[in-house]
């Protein structure tokens, strides 16, 4: 029987590299093409619940602009401030990628996925964060894109 997570117990790092963007900070960029749908990267890092994630923000990270964090559900966020080069990719409204929240041998697990069209060599890699914000204050979209909402 095929197992539809099997992509994720099996990933191999992909061909991606960490850029420096003139106006975003770090982003990922992709050195090799990409299939819609294919699973590039595992979004890692540190399962919290809701309430610790809130206590981080107050106490810890205050006094940061730039959260790693990816809610997986109500209650657990994934803190990837210590994860892997997938906490550098950028947000775009007209992203080439989407995040896929699945649960893989009981765990919370998240996966950048190429979206719906093919992603070529050289490509930045981004996705649209459209999640709850974990700050109260808006910040600004520089994404660049046609569509472009105006802020995150």
């Amino acid at each position: 029987m095929y197992c539809q997570n099997r992509a994720f117990q099996s990933l191999v790092q992909h061909n991606v590299e960490v850029i420096e963007t003139p106006d975003r900070g770090c982003g990922v960029r992709s050195n090799q093409c990409f299939e819609p749908g294919q699973l590039i990267l595992k979004y890692t890092g540190e399962v919290v619940t809701r309430a610790e994630c809130e206590r981080r923000m107050k106490q810890e990270y205050k006094n940061t602009q730039c959260y790693y964090f990816m809610a997986f559900d109500q209650n657990l966020i994934i803190d990837a401030t210590n994860g892997n080069i997938a906490r550098f990719v950028n947000h775009s409204c007209d992203p080439n990628c989407r995040m896929e929240k699945w649960i893989v041998r009981g765990l919370p697990t998240i996966g950048l996925f190429a979206g719906n069209n093919r992603i070529m060599a050289g490509e930045e890699l981004t996705f649209d964060y459209d999640f709850d914000p974990f700050s109260t204050k808006k910040q600004k979209c520089l994404c660049g894109s046609a569509n472009c909402r105006g802020v995150l």
